[in-house]
């Protein structure tokens, strides 16, 4: 059984070099504004050669995200990205417009098109016209069941990928207008103001009071949709034949990138070790239960599945907090670029790179570079640190929530 490809995000080069220190086989980056993700720090052609170099050192790929749904006047300035695109070493570009993938294969043949979710994939025959127009490998919808899937990989010669893990859009496969509607954002054209995840509330014409929407408890948030984890179907999918399960999230965090990268690194290497005897552990479960997210959903991975897939609030779930990542690290001094401020003395968690968790003392703290001794490290500066027990660079350290300590 080939080993399946772990695909992480990468919001900007930062991200990406976290998603790769923290075991995926590969990562995909926006491309200028083609990528449904106009907000996020998409990467410049010099980032991208950087970005290459840094992977295929690591013999890691980089796939391009071109995803959106073309007009005729984009057409002519994606042309002239991709006459620079096409000179690099680029692993694949995630498309879902026909437009596009015409010109692609025309003029630059030699780019393998990796086909985008957009694209609505659901059954063997759509997959099959996707195979014949040369696509390389298949996104699938994330409205399928796992009989589904199955009848997908087994039905043509192409490669599927999956979705295991991030957001989900209460549209069908995304596609969704709501934004545009409200806000004048359009979500396909990557400028979505997530405003199915607002509150929202029942005004009667010509009245001014407003009535909040309620649906069982103090549920007012009826587009807001929970987080799709599929972290316990890894081995079925494998199973059934998928090749890259990827993961949701270049607008997240570099924690949120690293931490689920390394433990969808953990199981996915765990199956393969164990096999028949492999068995999804409670620590999985518990470390996605640290990172910042809204309450779990297999989605409609089981299609007997009856779940309601709505959050009751927007806000997310975490039970550690992060405070930053280790840039550097020598000599039992790390460099660390703090995102929320911690004191000298404070017992903080450390998640190292391969998946090793470690509880830690602050010992010192000192200025960057004067080494001035310090007792806070501030958020949004670059602080040493000294540590009761070395670190590893690109560590991620957090901390228990302060509404959990005792």
């Amino acid at each position: 059984m080939d080993k399946v490809e772990l695909l992480s995000p990468a919001g900007n080069f930062e991200k990406l070099k976290m998603a790769l220190e923290f075991g995926a086989d590969a990562v995909y980056v926006g491309a200028y504004k083609y990528s449904l993700r106009a907000k996020s720090m998409n990467l410049s052609f010099n980032e991208i050669e950087k970005a290459l170099e840094y992977a295929h050192k690591m013999d890691r790929k980089v796939y391009i995200a071109l995803n959106i749904f073309c007009r005729n006047s984009d057409l002519n300035e994606i042309e002239k990205y991709l006459n620079v695109i096409s000179e690099m070493e680029v692993d694949g570009l995630i498309v879902s417009d026909k437009g596009l993938i015409r010109l692609i294969k025309e003029k630059f043949s030699k780019l393998d098109i990796i086909l985008s979710t957009q694209a609505n994939v659901m059954n063997k025959g759509s997959a099959k016209i996707w195979e014949d127009l040369g696509v390389k490998r298949v996104t699938l919808a994330r409205e399928l069941s796992l009989e589904e899937i199955k009848e997908i990989t087994s039905s043509i010669d192409a490669e599927v990928e999956v979705f295991v893990h991030g957001s989900l859009c209460i549209s069908y496969a995304g596609n969704c207008f709501l934004s545009l509607y409200i806000t004048g954002r359009d979500g396909n054209r990557g400028e979505c103001s997530q405003c199915c995840r607002w509150k929202y509330y029942l005004v009667k014409e010509g009245e001014k009071e407003k009535f909040e929407i309620l649906s069982d408890c103090d549920n007012s948030y009826i587009l807001n949709s929970k987080d799709f984890c599929l972290a316990e179907h890894v081995p079925q999918l494998i199973k059934a034949g998928v090749k890259s399960l990827k993961i949701e999230g270049r607008n997240r965090s570099i924690y949120y990138v690293g931490a689920v990268t390394s433990i969808y690194r953990k199981i996915i290497d765990d199956y393969f070790k164990l096999k028949e005897k492999y068995t999804f552990k409670k620590e999985y479960r518990d470390e996605l239960g640290k990172i910042p997210h809204r309450p779990y959903t297999n989605g409609f991975i089981d299609k007997n599945n009856q779940e309601v897939r709505i959050s009751n609030h927007s806000s997310s779930i975490q039970t550690k907090e992060f405070i930053g990542y280790i840039k550097e690290s020598k000599n039992g001094i790390s460099v660390a670029d703090v995102k929320l401020s911690f004191s000298k003395g404070e017992i903080i968690e450390a998640l190292e790179p391969g998946g090793r968790i470690k509880e830690i003392e602050i010992l010192d703290i000192m200025s960057f570079p004067e080494k001035k001794n310090k007792t806070i490290a501030k958020e949004q500066n670059l602080f040493y640190i000294k540590t009761s027990e070395k670190i590893k660079k690109y560590s991620i350290i957090r901390k228990i929530k302060n509404n959990e300590m005792g």
